[in-house]
């Protein structure tokens, strides 16, 4: 940690964070440790893959217009070409899981150990030797960490190779023990339909939230994209799989490629994705109260001057009273229009709901967590309301307008 705040430092004597801006990419990985947000890999704008480090500074305010980028890239590079993977993070190690693997020379794609950790104190990349059965070459999927140091991923898809002629999407339930460092696998009893490209959340009662996607119907190659209004959930603490129709607002958009975060009210925020014609899914925003049975899906009231486009294939994390939104591309109604990559940051303001410019920490000590699971956090209660008829709930200590499907 020492070394990686001197290079920090060393890059604001150096007026370095002022003027790197990272390129616009999707596929990448990312992962927030206290208060910084690592960036790894993606795909970028040329739709040459990448194999770049860097982060955003978040132990100190900005403004968006100027955010704290810093790039890490001269001395912990990842040692390939990386894309689609998923991370997590256990305590100080950032595990990079699955995804693509190209040369770094010639390009082209390497069978090489599915899991590489990062460490942010020695900022040194390291293969993991896994006892137990290793997973099968997939992207495209989520995971999640539990307090007891295992991760949890499940399904995913594989792209043909060199190796593989064919497309497989998957529904198992990949969990990786960081303490025995040993593969297993959850059940498959009423597991979910072959899934990509959806979100995973875990709540404090160690249940994983399943939002979005595509999945497989029928066919191998049959596929449909996911009813926002069907959740899946998996316990870990029993590993039994459920599904819960939500209820709440109706016609909201199905979706991919989106972002969904936990908040400190035990509420999960979803935000941009794209319908099944690769159109912006409508609305961006939306957020999903796991707090009543069965859940409801609520269209919050914001406002601000510094409201995002849609996004799709974006990052997205919750530090202190903000959530954070980088990267990915603007989605357009036009289909055939090419990809706007997003290089800005966006914040919303939970406290008030509003869009703003500017990030004032109050706290240097997040809680550690990743983009798909946002740990408790310590923010104030958030007030959230919809724009059609109500009535009022009354839950953790504030009050929430939902509406009813």
């Amino acid at each position: 940690m020492v070394y990686l705040l001197f290079l920090i430092f060393l890059c604001h004597l150096l007026n370095v964070i002022d003027s790197f801006i990272p390129e616009g990419r999707v596929g990448h990985s990312a992962a927030l440790v206290g208060n910084m947000i690592y960036f790894f890999g993606g795909r970028l704008t040329n739709f040459e893959f990448s194999n770049e480090v860097f982060l955003l500074d978040l132990s100190q305010p900005f403004d968006t217009f100027a955010p704290p980028w810093v790039d890490l890239s001269y001395s912990a590079s990842v040692p390939f070409l990386s894309f689609d993977a998923t991370t997590s993070v256990i305590d100080d190690n950032i595990y990079l899981i699955g995804g693509y693997m190209f040369d770094l020379i010639i390009k082209e794609e390497i069978f090489a150990s599915s899991v590489y950790t990062f460490n942010i104190n020695s900022m040194q990349w390291t293969p993991i030797a896994i006892k137990g059965i290793m997973p099968q070459r997939r992207g495209l999927m989520n995971s999640v960490s539990d307090q007891a140091g295992k991760i949890y991923a499940f399904g995913g898809y594989d792209y043909p190779n060199n190796q593989n002629n064919s497309t497989k999407v998957f529904n198992d339930m990949i969990i990786l023990d960081t303490t025995d460092s040993i593969w297993s696998y959850g059940t498959k009893t009423n597991s979910p339909l072959p899934r990509y490209y959806y979100t995973a959340t875990i709540l404090s009662d160690g249940v994983i939230v399943y939002i979005g996607g595509y999945e497989v119907v029928g066919c191998e190659l049959c596929f449909q994209i996911v009813d926002i209004y069907q959740i899946i959930l998996y316990d870990t603490k029993t590993d039994s799989w459920t599904k819960m129709e939500a209820g709440g607002v109706e016609n909201i958009d199905p979706r991919y490629s989106h972002t969904a975060v936990l908040d400190s009210n035990n509420t999960i925020i979803v935000y941009g994705g794209k319908n099944s014609v690769n159109q912006n899914s409508s609305p961006s925003l939306i957020v999903l109260n796991v707090y009543v049975q069965p859940y409801e899906w609520i269209i919050p009231s914001t406002n601000g001057n510094y409201t995002p486009p849609p996004l799709a294939d974006h990052s997205a994390f919750i530090v202190e009273d903000y959530m954070i939104l980088t990267l990915g591309n603007l989605t357009i109604s036009d289909e055939n229009t090419s990809e706007i990559p997003n290089t800005n940051v966006y914040l919303l303001d939970l406290r008030a709901f509003m869009w703003v410019n500017s990030f004032n920490s109050s706290n240097s000590s997040s809680t550690i967590t990743t983009s798909v699971q946002i740990s408790e956090t310590t923010s104030p209660d958030s007030n959230y309301s919809s724009n059609a008829n109500y009535h009022l709930n009354s839950f953790d200590g504030y009050e929430q307008i939902t509406t009813l499907k």
